[in-house]
Parts: C-alpha cells; structure tokens; sequence
C-alpha cells in the first residue's frame, strides 16, 4: 500500500463518520465536510510516495511499517475540521494544512523526549 492509498483510506474513514453524523441541525456542515473529505481522497490518492507532503507526514509517524495511515494529534484536528465552518478549500491548501500539522507534530514528539536522560 502507498502512502497516498493509506492516507487516502483514512480520510474515507473520517468521511463516512461525518456522513454518519450529520442531521438536520447541523446546517450541512458534516455532510459538507465528508464530501470534503472524498474529494481530498481522490487527490491523495493518485499522489507520488515520494511527494514533499507525504514524506513530512511520514517523518511525523503518521505511516506505520506496513504504511497504514495514523495521523499524530494536530494532523486528527486539522482532518476533523475540515470544511467544517467554510465550504471550499482547495485539496492543496488541506495537503499544505496537514503537511504543516505533521510538522508540529514532529516538534511536539521531539519536545517530548528532549529531557530524556538516555538521549
């Protein structure tokens, strides 16, 4: 499986929970953003392994050995907002968003370990 495919697999796994959540009160924002979210899938999808946003999400761990995708805890927050209180973002700028949540995620899981007496 390649990362784009993994990554891909996931964000139709959060589509499909917004899908699921979505009602009548909500004013369409889960349905607006699980069909956000199959329209990123689609992009991700066809992406090359060795592309720039894939390769910092996979320096952030979101990838396991086997390339199952895992987003770390900012990379969950951007997915779960997703085109939550606006109706059009580019599956670009949602790569650009997530690729910079990696990022911090990186940051965060190295802060973690920066006082770690066997470093």
């Amino acid at each position: 499986m390649t990362r784009g495919t993994a990554l891909a697999d996931y964000l139709r796994t959060q589509a499909q929970w917004r899908g699921d959540k979505a009602d009548r009160t909500d004013d369409d924002r889960n349905t607006r953003s699980g069909l956000a979210l199959l329209d990123v899938a689609a992009v991700v999808e066809r992406l090359p392994d060795d592309d720039a946003r894939l390769a910092r999400m996979a320096t952030a761990r979101y990838f396991d050995l086997t390339d199952h995708c895992m987003p770390g805890e900012r990379g969950q927050e951007v997915i779960r907002r997703y085109c939550l209180d606006r109706d059009t973002s580019s599956p670009d700028q949602f790569l650009a968003e997530l690729a910079s949540a990696a990022d911090r995620d990186t940051y965060d899981h190295l802060s973690d370990y920066e006082d770690d007496p066997l470093s």
